[in-house]
């Protein structure tokens, strides 16, 4: 079995998120824009009212390495609830090696795996403290609405 550096074993193809994890270099990295709040100016934005959304929500972009090919694109924003718990099939945000990166969830009992949504397939396992939220909608530009029931 091969384990991420900074990982360790949890059982077949999967490693436990620890401080330092490194799941690859090919994983969906989104970066921070701030609170939903704030009323952030992004063309993907337009027409939104960003204050339905709860003070625990921030933005996020998606960043080149989802390409224009899939469910989620580059330059798609995803607004982040960091206070949701995170169910089966949600979309997280979690924080490794000082990025933020985007992961489906798999519950399994009291567990949750982790599954890149891009890269390689090594899962990992985490905590609910582990992560910075979750993905509750998904804006993209020239108006598109596209609600969190298309991702899954």
């Amino acid at each position: 079995m091969h384990n991420a550096p900074g990982s360790q074993a949890a059982g077949p193809g999967m490693a436990r998120l620890v401080a330092g994890s490194r799941i690859g270099r090919d994983d969906m990295r989104v970066n921070y824009l701030g609170p939903a709040c704030l009323g952030i100016d992004h063309p993907a934005l337009d027409g939104y009212d960003l204050s339905r959304f709860r003070p625990s929500c921030y933005l996020v972009e998606v960043s080149e390495d989802a390409g224009v090919g899939g469910p989620l694109m580059e330059g798609d924003l995803l607004v982040v609830d960091e206070q949701k718990p995170a169910q089966h099939a949600d979309l997280v945000v979690v924080e490794l090696d000082g990025e933020q990166r985007l992961f489906s969830s798999h519950r399994i009992g009291g567990r949750m795996r982790l599954m890149p949504t891009a890269g390689p397939d090594e899962s990992i396992w985490a905590r609910q403290s582990d992560l910075r939220g979750v993905v509750v909608h998904l804006a993209r530009e020239l108006g598109m609405r596209v609600d969190r029931a298309i991702l899954s």
